[in-house]
């Protein structure tokens, strides 16, 4: 009973920040236009480009070029935060269950599920270099302790599970081509960064220039050649890129919205319909007080397309046709 008021005591705060932010409730108890069916996916989805919405129970997949729904996926406790490797698989953090689940591209049924040393998994990344799975805890496993970051090796097996000093709520994670883990945490709207490059042992503090001082939400992405940052700034949201050298960032520019409001969850950052040859992301998407909105990027300004009533989306993440 204390476990299960302490995590609604966390949900009913996280709540309020969202609700200021101009975003729902974290944790919808089931997706608008859709009910606990069973999963189903289109039989065609595979040759589509997909996009994967993680909402309350279930995980929506839409054809990432109509906007039409092709997929549900359902049944998780609290389906949040997402990530998807260099073979299109994608996975799921089980929020309300303490386990990561992984798709096939364009499959309804789980490949398999990792279970999580700690009940909050609320993002994760994959490392491009070695395929490894970082899941990030939001929350460590007793009241109001810090989370910690979970790596499992090759994505299977049980997790080496890393704590950042200074760390309390961690909030997100990103892998960059090398194989470097920056992540995110914050403190009374307040967000710090924290790398640990490719073969060292611990986490260090990295220093990113404080624009805005880093207000909420501050979930970190890579684009294909730099760390991405979202946060608040006079109601709008900025994302902000930036190179890390020895745990010191430069600034290299920034993307502005004109219809984003506030961005309620983890963003995707990816290459649709580019070039080989582009390293670099063309495609923005994140969840919003307005719904689900993509844009071209880095340019910004107006979104290119919209999924409505989605507000209450707690992760987004695609992955191109096989």
């Amino acid at each position: 009973m204390a476990s299960r008021l302490a995590r609604n005591r966390r949900l009913a705060a996280l709540a309020g920040v969202l609700a200021l932010a101009g975003c729902a409730q974290p944790f919808p108890s089931a997706p608008l236009g859709a009910s606990a069916a069973a999963s189903w996916i289109a039989p065609d989805a595979g040759g589509k480009n997909l996009l994967y919405v993680s909402y309350g129970s279930s995980v929506l997949v839409f054809d990432y070029g109509t906007s039409n729904q092709v997929g549900q996926l359902s049944y998780f406790s609290e389906a949040a935060g997402s990530c998807t490797d260099a073979s299109g698989d994608v996975y799921v953090t089980n929020y309300g269950a303490a386990d990561v689940i992984e798709f096939a591209h364009g499959a309804s049924k789980p490949m398999k599920t990792l279970i999580d040393p700690s009940p909050y998994p609320v993002d994760c990344a994959v490392d491009p270099a070695t395929g490894n799975l970082a899941v990030i805890n939001e929350y460590g496993r007793s009241e109001y302790a810090p989370g910690n970051v979970a790596i499992y090796t090759a994505a299977k097996g049980t997790p080496k599970t890393y704590k950042i000093k200074g760390f309390t709520t961690y909030v997100s994670g990103s892998y960059d081509a090398s194989g470097d883990l920056l992540v995110s945490d914050t403190q009374s709207s307040r967000i710090g960064f924290a790398m640990l490059a490719r073969g060292s042992r611990t986490f260090k503090a990295v220093t990113l220039p404080q624009r805005a001082n880093f207000k909420y939400p501050g979930y970190v992405r890579w684009d294909g050649e730099y760390y991405v940052v979202d946060f608040e700034f006079f109601g709008v949201t900025i994302f902000e890129w930036y190179t890390i050298k020895n745990y010191e960032g430069s600034e290299e520019g920034y993307m502005e919205t004109e219809e984003s409001g506030e961005v309620c969850t983890a963003f995707w950052l990816g290459r649709i319909g580019a070039p080989k040859s582009v390293r670099r992301a063309n495609q923005l998407v994140a969840g919003t007080g307005e719904g689900i909105l993509g844009w071209n990027y880095p340019h910004g300004g107006s979104y290119v397309f919209q999924i409505y009533d989605y507000s209450e989306a707690r992760g987004v993440t695609a992955s191109t046709a096989r």
